[in-house]
């Protein structure tokens, strides 16, 4: 006990020095607080899109191959057969299939009527398509339901067979309701068109920028699609002849790339098809996440490392300045344990408060920092993107279509605190604990009590 009460004495009768070496422990902590806390968010959100764009697997044809007409698609048995996989973990199928809706004025007709486009087709077939009936096997419709794109203002989703969903914009043009009937056609001129009723009408926010296109047609407005289930576009006659599947595999394991590829390539999948991940949006949306984490790391070392140097030397002025006292204790007889335990104790007790208040600072001051940080890789990383290596713009923009990649939404960091992270902390005022105890123990035990009392002097 007498310990204890005497470091606690020591404290406030060092006050100076405690206070310098106090200040510089509570300056590592918040620092490595804010730091680590950083790192393992950036850490987790790296792993977490690795994830989800490292186990979405595409299949698309070499374009090439595609320019010289030599791309053979599989077949819907294939792609069924594809989807029974053992190493996926789910696969969604999209039915798409052209065509028109009986009787209806699609949006943008009349700009293709004015730019003198044709609306004859080819032989055996009706007119050039206007509308696309799209087919989805996911319980969340699509991703541009999921993310916000498109949301259902009226009625509700599809659930029966001849169910479907139509844009907001076309149903206006037409006087269309929930409850209605429509007739959608293929381009085959013997089809005389599927009934389908109308469940729900949905917004689409992509369709407000449709005014700023010059070229506008039918078949690429997003607006005269007509969406359903899977199960329903391929129960019309017309879909075994003119429509197709769109797979989206989900690995379990995103490492499984290079088997599921073989696997494939055995079941027959054409050699002119390319089997890969979305690497061009995981960077997109990874990279600048991954800059900061690399940043958080570089930081930490150097602050480690420095901060350990100024904490050892101040660890040896402190002992060099009380080797007098040491030596007085010594030399009435206590051992030299008792005298390195009482100035662990003073360690122990300034780097308990510096902890308590560095993880408060450093995680209230956590987020601002890792915004700020984030927004200047993504800044930069968008700046490096917006041109090729001559200059020019990047992307094409055609009507009706997205002008970019996937729409992603941009990374963000939510540093929070864990046991990981806590662990981490506390293992960083341990380290100081640890340092200054040698420093104290080799000073009490390097020589006897009289070569201290000497030295005091």
């Amino acid at each position: 006990m007498y310990i204890i009460t005497n470091a606690m004495k020591n404290i406030r009768r060092y006050r100076g020095r405690g206070l310098l070496f106090a200040g510089t422990a509570l300056s590592i902590i918040v620092i490595c607080t804010m730091g680590v806390l950083i790192r393992n968010a950036s850490g987790s959100l790296i792993q977490g899109y690795h994830g989800q764009f490292g186990s979405k697997v595409t299949l698309a044809p070499d374009m090439a191959k595609a320019t010289q007409g030599k791309v053979r698609q599989p077949t819907t048995a294939q792609y069924l057969e594809f989807g029974r996989s053992r190493l996926l973990r789910k696969v969604v199928y999209t039915a798409h299939m052209s065509g028109n809706v009986k009787g209806l004025t699609m949006l943008d007709e009349e700009q293709d009527q004015d730019q003198g486009i044709p609306m004859g087709g080819p032989a055996g077939m009706t007119e050039m398509p206007k509308s696309s009936l799209v087919g989805y096997s996911d319980p969340s419709i699509s991703e541009d339901f999921a993310n916000g794109k498109r949301h259902i203002v009226e009625g509700h989703r599809y659930s029966g067979d001849h169910d479907c969903l139509i844009s907001q914009e076309l149903a206006r043009l037409n006087h269309l309701k929930v409850g209605d009937t429509v007739t959608f056609t293929s381009l085959d001129s013997s089809d005389k068109g599927f009934p389908l009723r109308i469940a729900g009408i949905y917004s689409d926010s992509v369709m407000s920028g449709q005014a700023q296109q010059q070229f506008k047609t039918p078949m690429l407005n997003r607006g005269n699609e007509v969406i359903t289930s899977r199960q329903t576009a391929e129960k019309m006659p017309a879909f075994a002849k003119q429509g197709y599947l769109d797979p989206r595999f989900y690995l379990k394991n995103p490492d499984q790339l290079d088997a599921f590829r073989k696997e494939l390539k055995a079941k027959g999948l054409p050699d002119d098809f390319k089997v890969s991940t979305d690497e061009a949006a995981y960077r997109k949306v990874v990279a600048p996440v991954e800059s900061l984490r690399r940043l958080a790391t570089i930081f930490l070392a150097l602050v480690l490392v420095l901060g350990g140097l100024v904490l050892l030397f101040l660890c040896l002025m402190a002992m060099r300045s009380r080797a007098y006292e040491i030596g007085v204790l010594r030399a009435v007889g206590m051992k030299g344990w008792k005298v390195s335990l009482g100035l662990i104790s003073e360690t122990v007790a300034m780097v308990a408060v510096c902890l308590v208040l560095g993880l408060g600072i450093g995680t209230a001051a956590a987020q601002p920092l890792a915004d700020s940080l984030l927004t200047g890789q993504q800044e930069s990383s968008a700046q490096a993107e917006k041109t090729d290596g001559n200059g020019g713009p990047t992307n094409i923009v055609m009507a009706g279509q997205p002008t970019s990649q996937p729409d992603l939404k941009p990374a963000t960091i939510n540093p929070g605190m864990d046991a990981s992270t806590l662990a981490q902390i506390s293992g960083v005022s341990m380290g100081m604990v640890v340092l200054s105890g040698l420093v104290g123990m080799v000073s009490v035990n390097r020589c006897q009590p009289r070569k201290l009392l000497s030295e005091g002097k």
